[in-house]
């Protein structure tokens, strides 16, 4: 998973990291499905390129400082964005 996570990092944000930290891993939906999701903490980051994934997708890249996060997504949501829960998930994990 670590190694899917490193791609991942890559493709969608163009950052690079040599070391992973794992926070915490469940299932999506308890119940109604077996899909499980992973957190990791990429430690060390460093850009690389220019990230949006591949040529199936369309993913803006938005740097945020952390400290910044919180106030950042609740005006997206404000401005009528929608932001998935599992952006608090793990933003919770990374704070504490």
């Amino acid at each position: 998973l670590e190694a899917a996570a490193r791609r991942e990092l890559f493709e969608e944000t163009g950052y690079h990291a040599e070391h992973f930290s794992l926070l915490v891993g469940g299932p999506v939906s308890s119940g109604l499905s077996s899909e499980i999701i992973t957190f990791y903490q990429a430690l060390d980051a460093v850009k690389k390129g220019p990230g949006g994934g591949d040529a199936t997708e369309s993913i803006k890249v938005h740097e945020v400082p952390l400290k910044e996060a919180d106030l950042w997504l609740y005006e997206m949501e404000k401005r009528g964005f929608l932001v998935d829960p599992k952006v608090y998930v793990g933003l919770y994990f990374v704070k504490t």
